[in-house]
């Protein structure tokens, strides 16, 4: 009886590891700030800008479900810090392979409730420039900006693992908690035959 019981849950997860994984993929990025390159004529603001894009495909061309910029953003006079709804996206998105970003031509709007629009750019094509930039993008001040005009190079991204184990290692964690319940289970036979 207990064999039976055992081999139901061990089919399902053999199932569920050969599913094919589609989970989303988050990663931080740093852009390097370069105060010589022209940001369409805003005024530099000294400073990297960092902070995670959130729900990347995992693998594939794609853009950002949601961006949280975790870098001093006082100078920007931006209040908030978790961005989820962006009125333009241009450009081919986030091209990840392997748990790395390996290519990125993408240009993001996004509105501060004090501040108004801001734009992130990353090794946008849409300068010839090939612009990795955070800039206020509005037609009064503040008009300000950082970033740099390096192409890919100009901006690092770091793969960051979920919370959420793989399935192999579900099936290794559940395989052992079989394997207990086993021992236990056949402990447990042992004694009851030896008292009667």
């Amino acid at each position: 009886m207990f064999q039976k019981a055992l081999l139901a849950p061990i089919v399902a997860l053999l199932a569920l590891c050969s599913l094919t994984r589609t989970e989303a993929a988050t990663f931080s990025f740093s852009i390097n700030d370069d105060p010589s390159a022209n940001l369409d004529g805003r005024t530099h603001v000294p400073g990297p800008v960092t902070g995670i894009l959130f729900g990347l495909a995992d693998s594939g061309l794609s853009f950002p479900t949601a961006i949280e910029l975790t870098s001093d953003l006082s100078p920007f006079d931006i209040t908030g810090t978790l961005f989820t709804t962006f009125p333009v996206l241009f450009g081919s998105g986030f091209l990840v392979t392997g748990h790395s970003i390996t290519a990125v031509d993408a240009l993001v709007n996004f509105v501060d409730a004090a501040s108004q629009p801001f734009q992130l750019r990353f090794n946008s094509s849409d300068e010839s420039s090939h612009a990795n930039w955070l800039i206020w993008n509005g037609g009064t001040t503040p008009v300000v900006g950082t970033g740099n005009t390096d192409g890919f190079p100009g901006a690092t991204y770091s793969f960051l693992p979920s919370g959420v184990p793989e399935p192999a290692t579900w099936a290794m964690m559940l395989a052992g908690f079989a394997g207990l319940g086993f021992m236990g289970w056949r402990g447990s036979r042992k004694t009851v035959l030896r008292t009667a």
